[in-house]
């Protein structure tokens, strides 16, 4: 088999075959996992729930891809500089930053109403990219998403965006331009996204909780008090956050998946209850200022597994 599979991770595509079919179950697509190959077509299962840093980067055969909606996060530059890359259709919750900045060909891209947050540079300089629809989902535009897009003929946005970064659609000269009338928080001229004044103060949860999973996080704090809903913490929830520095996991949380907080550079102090039972592989990887934290005494002896870089 072409793939490299550890613990429910793809950890790395050996190359042979122009398709994969990535096995059903699989938990995650590791970072720089299929990167600079030449893989044209992977399908990606509806167990997948994160897609990792750089994962797919440079892909240059890879035509399409479709996104399903098991997956929580599209790490930073995941797709980046696949330059024939045509049509991709998402339906993560979370499109990190450059997620398909360079992707000079894409033309089609459609959102779910799943997607929750798009990153700063996500889809720069994507030069064929011709009309984006962004659903009432989305919170927040991050800064210049799709500046370069120079083709950019028709943007919509949904009644959801409450956050649009600086130069989020430099260089684009789109004939259509139209807001969402019930959006409280930007409307358009026609000529432009203008943001309205008066604006309501009330900001939605950051946390994405399904049926007592924290599947996601969508803010930056620094410091973080778990959800009491919660009871277990999703595999990559807080993948590649730069924002948490104290994190505080309340009794009743019993598990916490694999790739967890991976790649949390700021991450220092961490508490836990004994409620905690399982840890997944790599929950903490790359998490480099870590001070303190205090584990279940029944997972201490994992702890190599749980920091594992790759």
């Amino acid at each position: 088999m072409s793939l490299e599979l550890k613990s429910g991770i793809v950890r790395k595509f050996r190359g042979g075959d122009a398709g994969v079919a990535i096995p059903d179950g699989t938990q995650a697509i590791d970072e720089y996992a299929f990167y600079k190959t030449d893989v044209h077509h992977v399908l990606i299962p509806g167990s997948i729930a994160v897609i990792g840093v750089r994962a797919f980067a440079g892909c240059k055969r890879l035509a399409s891809i479709e996104i399903p909606d098991s997956v929580s996060v599209i790490g930073s530059d995941a797709f980046s500089h696949c330059k024939n890359l045509l049509s991709a259709k998402v339906d993560a919750i979370l499109i990190q930053d450059r997620a398909f900045t360079g992707c000079l060909d894409l033309r089609r891209v459609t959102l779910s109403s799943r997607v929750r947050a798009i990153g700063s540079e996500a889809f720069y300089k994507c030069g064929c990219l011709e009309s984006i629809v962004i659903p009432d989902s989305v919170t927040q535009i991050g800064d210049r998403a799709f500046a370069g897009c120079r083709r950019l003929r028709t943007v919509i946005l949904g009644k959801g965006v409450k956050q649009i970064g600086r130069q989020a659609f430099e260089g684009c000269a789109p004939e259509t331009l139209a807001v969402d009338p019930d959006n409280p928080c930007f409307y358009s001229d026609g000529a432009a996204i203008r943001r309205r004044t008066n604006i309501p103060e009330e900001q939605d949860s950051p946390f994405i909780i399904e049926n007592g999973t924290l599947v996601a996080y969508a803010g930056a704090d620094r410091t973080i008090h778990i959800s009491p809903t919660v009871n277990r913490i999703g595999v990559g929830a807080f993948y590649h956050n730069p924002g948490p520095v104290y994190m505080n996991i309340h009794d009743g949380v019993t598990s916490i998946g694999a790739l967890a907080f991976c790649g949390c550079k700021h991450l220092q102090f961490i508490s836990y209850t004994d409620s905690v039972t399982y840890i997944g592989r790599r929950a903490f990887a790359q998490c480099h200022r870590i001070k303190s934290i205090s584990l279940p005494a029944s997972l201490r002896a994992n702890w190599k597994e749980y920091v594992e870089r790759a």
